[in-house]
């Protein structure tokens, strides 16, 4: 019996919708292109404007194809969507930072109350 009720096929999707929800602030848009068993494939557009098709598989997050980001390769490979966006934007390093003082702001001056 299955721990989980989530079908196989649909995992990696179900991986690569959620790492996308929790870094949407780092990126224009983004939108699954397609899914299987073992890979789910996303169209990112960075903050700096650079379109990127990567995947989600047991490899981790893949660039599968980058347009003019001068700081990244086809076929590099991730732990996490954070590590990726993290290494081939720099906008999105100076978003997630404001993001974070903004949060941390907002719970200093909950605990201060």
């Amino acid at each position: 019996m299955e721990a989980s009720n989530q079908h196989p096929s649909t995992f990696t999707r179900t991986e690569l919708e959620r790492a996308l929800t929790e870094q949407s602030f780092g990126v224009i848009s983004s939108k699954i292109l397609h899914a299987s068993e073992r890979e789910a494939t996303a169209m990112l557009v960075l903050l700096e404007g650079n379109a990127m098709t990567i995947s989600l598989s047991s490899r981790g997050f893949l660039i599968t194809s980058d347009t003019a980001s001068p700081y990244t390769h086809v076929g590099d490979a991730y732990e996490t969507l954070e590590d990726l966006l993290s290494t081939v934007s720099k906008q999105y390093n100076v978003v997630k930072h404001q993001v974070l003082t903004q949060k941390l702001s907002a719970l200093s001056a909950t605990t201060t109350v």
